[in-house]
Protein backbone atom coordinates (compact mmCIF):
# COMPACT_ATOMS: atom_id res chain seq x y z
CA UNK A 1 0.00 0.00 0.00
CA UNK A 2 1.52 3.24 -1.22
CA UNK A 3 0.48 6.44 0.93
CA UNK A 4 0.92 10.42 0.34
CA UNK A 5 4.02 11.90 0.67
CA UNK A 6 2.75 15.15 0.39
CA UNK A 7 1.76 17.66 3.34
CA UNK A 8 -2.30 17.50 3.97
CA UNK A 9 -3.98 19.30 6.57
CA UNK A 10 -4.39 18.11 9.74
CA UNK A 11 -7.82 16.63 10.05
CA UNK A 12 -10.64 18.37 11.86
CA UNK A 13 -12.25 15.99 13.79
CA UNK A 14 -13.19 17.47 17.01
CA UNK A 15 -12.25 15.32 20.07
CA UNK A 16 -10.49 12.56 18.33
CA UNK A 17 -7.07 14.22 17.24
CA UNK A 18 -4.21 14.69 19.77
CA UNK A 19 -1.01 16.26 19.39
CA UNK A 20 1.97 14.54 21.35
CA UNK A 21 5.18 16.01 21.63
CA UNK A 22 8.72 13.96 21.91
CA UNK A 23 11.73 15.56 21.61
CA UNK A 24 11.68 17.66 18.78
CA UNK A 25 8.68 16.15 16.56
CA UNK A 26 5.33 16.65 17.27
CA UNK A 27 3.01 13.68 16.27
CA UNK A 28 -0.43 13.49 15.23
CA UNK A 29 -2.43 11.02 16.91
CA UNK A 30 -6.22 9.77 16.36
CA UNK A 31 -8.45 8.07 18.99
CA UNK A 32 -9.81 4.84 17.42
CA UNK A 33 -11.86 4.05 20.47
CA UNK A 34 -12.00 4.13 23.77
CA UNK A 35 -11.26 0.79 26.15
CA UNK A 36 -12.97 0.70 29.66
CA UNK A 37 -10.76 -1.02 33.33
CA UNK A 38 -13.44 -1.96 35.57
CA UNK A 39 -11.17 -2.73 37.75
CA UNK A 40 -9.78 0.77 37.83
CA UNK A 41 -13.64 2.09 36.87
CA UNK A 42 -11.71 4.03 33.83
CA UNK A 43 -11.76 4.08 30.16
CA UNK A 44 -8.27 4.94 28.18
CA UNK A 45 -8.09 6.24 24.50
CA UNK A 46 -6.56 3.24 22.23
CA UNK A 47 -4.84 6.16 19.44
CA UNK A 48 -3.02 5.82 16.40
CA UNK A 49 -0.44 8.15 14.82
CA UNK A 50 -1.38 9.24 11.72
CA UNK A 51 1.40 11.72 10.73
CA UNK A 52 3.81 14.40 12.63
CA UNK A 53 3.06 18.18 12.07
CA UNK A 54 5.19 20.40 9.87
CA UNK A 55 7.28 22.78 12.23
CA UNK A 56 6.88 25.72 10.11
CA UNK A 57 3.26 25.01 8.67
CA UNK A 58 0.97 24.29 12.62
CA UNK A 59 -1.96 23.00 10.42
CA UNK A 60 -0.16 20.87 8.34
CA UNK A 61 1.38 17.38 8.76
CA UNK A 62 3.16 14.48 6.96
CA UNK A 63 1.04 11.43 6.91
CA UNK A 64 2.03 7.83 7.43
CA UNK A 65 0.44 4.96 6.01
CA UNK A 66 -2.41 4.74 9.01
CA UNK A 67 -3.58 8.21 7.45
CA UNK A 68 -5.40 6.56 4.80
CA UNK A 69 -6.60 3.76 6.67
CA UNK A 70 -8.97 6.35 8.82
CA UNK A 71 -9.16 9.08 6.40
CA UNK A 72 -10.08 9.57 2.74
CA UNK A 73 -9.56 12.98 0.81
CA UNK A 74 -9.13 14.28 4.56
CA UNK A 75 -12.67 13.02 5.53
CA UNK A 76 -13.20 10.50 8.28
CA UNK A 77 -14.28 7.25 7.34
CA UNK A 78 -17.09 5.63 9.10
CA UNK A 79 -16.67 1.72 9.40
CA UNK A 80 -17.15 -0.46 12.00
CA UNK A 81 -14.34 -2.65 11.09
CA UNK A 82 -11.39 0.23 11.78
CA UNK A 83 -13.82 1.07 15.06
CA UNK A 84 -13.97 -2.34 16.53
CA UNK A 85 -14.60 -0.80 20.45
CA UNK A 86 -17.69 0.78 19.26
CA UNK A 87 -19.37 -2.62 18.70
CA UNK A 88 -17.89 -3.93 21.56
CA UNK A 89 -19.07 -1.11 23.72
CA UNK A 90 -22.77 -2.31 22.48
CA UNK A 91 -22.15 -6.12 22.69
CA UNK A 92 -21.59 -5.74 26.33
CA UNK A 93 -24.43 -2.97 27.09
CA UNK A 94 -26.93 -5.61 25.33
CA UNK A 95 -25.61 -8.33 27.65
CA UNK A 96 -26.51 -6.83 30.38
CA UNK A 97 -29.87 -5.73 29.58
Amino acid sequence: MSYISKPVKIPDVPGKITLRERGDRVYVMYEIGREYNPALQTTTPQRKMIGQQIRNAPGMMLPNENYEQFFANGEEIMNKDVYPGEGRMVDRMSESV
